[in-house]
């Protein structure tokens, strides 16, 4: 062991002495999209980095997003990339998922996308986690039928016939919801699709207000 410090030499080592003593009483699982994952965000100021200091502490969080994925192919993923991060010792497991264009412009319907999100959220439940959705920002790169379907999704998931345990309207946000803020960089990124860290932040805070009920709850 080192002099002055009181953890041993070996790295995996400490780890177990930290998580021993500071364990963590929330598993929170960001599963989606690139939007889930922070694409376009700096260093730091991904979804996951900014919503996690807006909850209380003992959060251990995982973004297994990818760029491009739909809610179908999160589905398909779900026992390789969500099941082994469930833990039966932390107080709550809750996955924050946010997919749904990608069906879209894929090719599936809004109830196809939304069928496959409710499939996703009684799989998670029945694994005992909490599961957050939140709408999409629209896609106004996209034609109008699929901007169409994207918004006839967002009502769906507002709806929440799936039961999930939270929604975040991210699609409905007064300034990363519409079309005037998509050139301005303050907030997106030059792709009018993924936000900038300040559009993130936004998010955060949305994502934050639908979750922090779910940590409160026994």
């Amino acid at each position: 062991m080192p002099f002055g410090t009181g953890l041993p030499a070996f790295p995996w080592l400490s780890r177990l002495f930290v998580s021993l003593l500071d364990p963590a009483t929330t598993v929170l699982v960001f599963d989606g999209d690139s939007i889930s994952i922070g694409v376009g965000a700096s260093p730091g100021r991904t979804l996951a980095e900014q919503v996690v200091p807006l909850l209380p502490p003992g959060v251990a969080s995982h973004a297994v997003g990818a760029g491009g994925r739909p809610v179908k192919e999160c589905l398909a993923r779900y026992d390789t990339d969500v099941r082994p991060l469930y833990d039966a010792g932390a107080e709550h497991n809750v996955i924050f998922f946010h997919a749904g264009d990608n069906d879209i412009t894929q090719g599936s319907s809004a109830r196809q996308a939304y069928d496959a999100l409710t499939t996703y959220v009684a799989r998670a439940h029945r694994q005992g986690w909490s599961v957050v959705v939140s709408t999409e920002l629209q896609r106004f790169d996209l034609p109008e039928a699929m901007r169409a379907d994207l918004a006839a999704f967002n009502a769906l998931v507002l709806a929440n016939s799936a039961g999930a345990d939270g929604v975040a309207d991210f699609g409905g946000d007064a300034i990363l919801g519409g079309v005037t803020n998509r050139r301005n960089p303050t907030y997106y990124t030059l792709d009018g699709v993924h936000p900038a860290d300040t559009g993130y932040a936004i998010l955060a805070g949305l994502a934050a207000r639908a979750l922090l009920p779910r940590l409160a709850a026994r």
